[in-house]
């Protein structure tokens, strides 16, 4: 991964720094002993560098403790921990009786921090910038016009970002949003999510020239469609929130390789919908990965989309909230539409386990299996002529067969235990087999 920032041009100066609970960031301390800790825990800088970068892997919160930790060794340490401290900004979550909230003060002081340091601003690769503009608003620190302009402030200081979620702003700083988004040359990755669908207070719905100014920012497909030539690298879109689009509006083109459909708030969308929105993978061909939420999708829009879009497909995943409506009819879509597969795991709702492994046989390339919502009797069901099955696959190496959580119901709950000890009993004797016949 690269790293941001020439910190060795730029001696480490207190002054232009975050406050301690914040991104800390402290000139190293003194030591008084006879041979400093600073001499005695010197390394090179590349393996400074590989260090931290080792320890950005960790949970959030541990890995931004521990880099704050080695910013303090030594002015070599200090660099390479605050490359990755600014790679990545993470503010942590006061406690719910922390009075006054202070997420608000924290980006104040990120955005200062980056301004006074180009060489970190560089340096930045991601930014949730979603997440830390909502919880602003939640916090009621400060008022939306000031969370609009700080979050574009921040989006236009860091240059080089490759992952960013879309910020809070008004209706008002929209243009200027979008401005700062087309110099970002460099992203890959986009969340479209809490920032666009964030509530306005009813009291701005009282007047249409306030909402015009203090509303949160509506956003339609032309804006994503004006802003997929700038982004070439765009390769994965996560989808949170819904955008607006109107019938006959041109696609969005661009050429993404991942999407993910998890919306926040209850919606249904279309075939049309999606393929406007997917207009550039469809013709370019270039989907590889799939997740989504099919309840969040109208029925037979899923079908639909795989013919569209699973040509080329190596990844699908799918989730649901609907555990009762049996859907075997996807799978065999699946298998006449997604040829390349190599890794399924689908929350869908299967009455017939033999039917479905029986058609997924087929996939020559999948390499990863896992339906994990099978319904209907275990009765007929037989353990070993679904081995067989398995063992059908030609480069299948992982496999999860599981039932949807137990009902309250005495008759379901029986039915479905037994379905799911015949799962278990399934999955082993394949896994055991498979052992063996590597071993062999």
């Amino acid at each position: 991964m690269p790293r941001g920032g020439d910190d060795d041009e730029h001696p480490v100066d207190p002054c232009c720094r975050l406050e301690a609970d914040v991104l800390v960031d402290k000139a190293p301390r003194s030591h008084t002993c006879d041979r400093p800790l600073s001499q005695t825990l010197d390394l090179p800088q590349d393996v400074c560098h590989a260090v931290c970068g080792a320890v950005e892997s960790l949970p959030a919160a541990v890995a931004s403790t521990t880099l704050r930790s080695l910013s303090l060794v030594s002015r070599t340490w200090s660099a390479a921990a605050q490359c990755s401290l600014y790679r990545d900004p993470w503010l942590s979550f006061d406690a719910p009786d922390r009075v006054p909230p202070r997420t608000f003060l924290r980006l104040e002081q990120l955005l200062r921090t980056l301004e006074e340091r180009p060489d970190l601003a560089r340096g930045v690769q991601a930014l949730d910038a979603g997440t830390y503009t909502v919880r602003c608003q939640t916090e009621a620190k400060a008022d939306r016009r000031l969370v609009s302009r700080l979050a574009i402030a921040l989006v236009a200081a860091c240059p080089s970002l490759r992952s960013l979620s879309l910020p809070f702003v008004v209706q008002a700083d929209k243009a200027a949003l979008l401005s700062a988004l087309r110099q970002l040359s460099l992203l890959e990755t986009f969340t479209f999510g809490s920032g666009a669908a964030t509530a306005d207070p009813w009291i701005i719905n009282v007047d249409v020239a306030i909402k015009d100014a203090w509303g949160v920012a509506q956003w339609w497909r032309r804006d994503l469609r004006a802003l997929a030539p700038h982004w070439s690298r765009l390769r994965c879109l996560v989808m949170q929130a819904r955008v607006r689009g109107r019938d006959g509006d041109e696609g969005v083109p661009w050429a993404l390789e991942a999407f993910e459909l998890s919306l926040v708030r209850s919606a249904r969308l279309s075939f049309p919908y999606l393929e406007a929105l997917l207009a550039g993978c469809s013709a370019q061909g270039s989907l590889r990965r799939l997740k989504l939420c099919e309840h969040q999708l109208e029925p037979g829009a899923l079908v639909e989309l795989l013919q569209a879009v699973g040509a080329n497909l190596e990844v699908l995943k799918t989730t649901t909230a609907d555990k009762v409506t049996r859907n075997d009819a996807l799978v065999v879509t699946i298998s006449h539409t997604c040829p390349r597969l190599k890794l399924l795991a689908l929350e869908t709702p299967l009455g017939d386990v033999q039917g479905a492994l029986d058609t997924l046989s087929s996939l020559p390339y999948l390499q990863s299996l896992a339906l994990t919502s099978l319904v209907g009797s275990a009765v007929g069901v037989d353990p070993q002529a679904l081995v067989a099955r398995l063992e059908e696959f030609p480069s299948l190496q992982r496999v999860d067969l599981a039932t949807v959580a137990p009902t309250r119901r005495e008759d379901e709950l029986h039915e479905r235990l037994e379905l799911n000890a015949v799962a278990r009993t399934v999955v082993n004797r394949w896994r055991m087999r498979d052992c063996v016949s590597r071993s062999g």
